[in-house]
């Protein structure tokens, strides 16, 4: 199973955002957004110029990217999907999290 990575995938017009489902890939949905400026709507690390579109976040692998690079597409990598979240990472026990939340 190839890598993959938690990215933005940024589209130029309405039509190429609604033709990434050709591509089988495994955006999520709920995350499109209409830009009016990409460097306002993407983090520091991202900005990449002020042209509109639209975006949308997915988990890809490195070959996929390069698909939709070479289709016209812009993609920002963020982090590895293998890496461990907050959520696997930092854990604590329920008595201390009740104390915490009584403080």
């Amino acid at each position: 199973m190839s890598r993959r990575y938690f990215a933005v995938v940024i589209a130029p017009s309405k039509q190429a955002l609604a033709k990434l489902q050709a591509y089988d890939l495994d955006l999520f949905h709920s995350t499109a957004q209409v830009l009016t400026g990409l460097a306002a709507a993407l983090p520091p690390s991202g900005a990449a110029g002020s042209d509109d579109g639209y975006r949308i976040d997915g988990l890809i692998t490195l070959e996929d990217i390069g698909r939709l690079v070479d289709d016209g597409y812009k993609v920002l990598i963020n982090t590895s999907g293998d890496q461990p979240t907050p959520a696997q990472t930092e854990t604590i026990d329920f008595e201390q999290w009740l104390r915490e939340l009584e403080e």
